[in-house]
């Protein structure tokens, strides 16, 4: 039998889907709502240990979340590195090391907002979706727990609530069981949809008959 802990934090960022076909395409907002789910085989048996009995203490997931999320994107723009919306919001040096970064998927870039920069940026190699920042998250964010943990527990799972209708979850292999009774409890009309290793949340409250596998994005 395992263990398994779960913490969220909010976030305030812009960000915008290039490809989209409709208005995501405009830059816009969200007030992000990520969760991190923590597992462990054993909880911590050292005795006198500040985590003894514990999976992971709430307060080093906290700061591990503050650092990894918040620290890189609350108050900024999430932008796809090849989105022609980097010239107008991105100094010449942050463009040169977007450049020198991006050679590998997955790295990022980030510019700070404090130094009178355009704004606050986080420059990733990938569309911004939810799917794709619940990845990136997780990925930032698994060795961290790791260590802290003394190493015993290992990230199970982040969930990105984009809006208070639609969600991702990496990776899944089926539906979060935080994001289901949470889903559940907000919205009992909905449905949760499994896409292999990412589960979308989409509402179905304003679609009174979308077809069963159809993904409605509300914003």
């Amino acid at each position: 039998m395992s263990f398994k802990i779960t913490r969220s934090i909010e976030i305030d960022a812009g960000h915008r889907v290039p490809t989209h076909g409709s208005k995501c395409a405009n830059i816009h907002g969200h007030r992000y709502k990520v969760i991190c789910e923590v597992e462990s085989a054993s909880l911590n048996e050292i005795d006198h240990d500040e985590q003894q009995d514990m999976v992971l203490d709430f307060g080093f997931l906290k700061d591990i979340m503050m650092e990894k999320v918040d620290g890189l994107a609350d108050h900024g723009m999430i932008l796809y590195c090849k989105d022609p919306w980097l010239k107008a919001l991105a100094t010449e040096e942050t463009r040169l090391l977007v450049e020198e970064l991006m050679i590998h998927d997955g790295q990022y870039a980030t510019q700070d907002g404090h130094r009178g920069d355009p704004c606050k940026l986080l420059v990733v190699g990938f569309i911004p979706t939810a799917e794709r920042l619940a990845e990136f998250w997780f990925n930032v964010m698994k060795d961290a727990v790791y260590e802290r943990s003394n190493r015993m527990a290992h990230l199970l799972r982040v969930v990105v609530w984009e809006t208070p209708n639609c969600c991702a979850c990496y990776p899944s292999d089926h539906p979060s069981e935080a994001v289901q009774a949470l889903h559940d409890y907000m919205h009992p009309d909905s449905t949760v949809v499994d896409i292999g290793m990412v589960t979308r949340v989409a509402s179905s409250h304003l679609h009174p008959h979308p077809h069963p596998m159809e993904l409605v994005e509300d914003d």
